[in-house]
């Protein structure tokens, strides 16, 4: 490695000071504003029986002697909200289009009830008790003002009445998580 000379030792000073003053306030940068990270915020939804949309399967609306009767089937939802952003936020859930058998028959939208039940969180539930599924958006849960992680659990019931369209019925839900501020 070649000697610097005295010609060029202020050059190579010059250039020494500025890189330790670009190197210093990197180091004091990181040091104050360390990376925080991705804030967490989502929504996981699971499927505890059947596939991924409301599928409620073969519902019938006569006995097997052929006497009108009726069947109720239920399907539950297990919604889990991580965050971290420690911000109140809603859960709603939006029904696109009525549930329908392999016929494409409708069934009557207060066939479908569904409640909600808050098994890990601090909120409040908007269906603690029994609700008919309506079109469109629902709002299903508020969190607390500090916006803690929850996990909801919704059950919806399908009742075919007596004598009603029997069928495969199946429709699909979406849940939306957004903040409140």
């Amino acid at each position: 490695m070649p000697a610097i000379t005295m010609e060029e030792w202020p050059l190579m000073a010059n250039f020494l000071k500025k890189g330790f003053f670009w190197v210093s306030g990197f180091i004091l940068i990181l040091f104050f504003f360390p990376n925080q990270g991705h804030a967490e915020f989502a929504l996981d939804v699971e499927t505890i029986e059947g596939i991924q949309d409301l599928d409620f399967g073969s519902v019938e609306s006569y006995s097997p002697d052929g006497e009108p009767s009726s069947e109720s089937v239920s399907r539950q939802i297990l919604l889990m909200v991580r965050t971290d952003l420690q911000k109140p936020y809603r859960v709603t859930q939006i029904l696109e289009r009525k549930a329908v058998n392999e016929n494409l028959n409708a069934i009557k939208p207060e066939a479908i009830q569904y409640t909600t039940v808050l098994r890990q969180g601090d909120g409040l539930l908007r269906a603690p008790s029994r609700r008919n599924l309506e079109l469109g958006e629902q709002e299903i849960f508020l969190s607390n003002g500090t916006g803690d992680a929850a996990e909801i659990l919704i059950q919806y019931d399908l009742s075919v009445p007596p004598a009603e369209q029997a069928g495969y019925y199946r429709t699909s839900i979406r849940y939306r998580l957004y903040t409140t501020t």
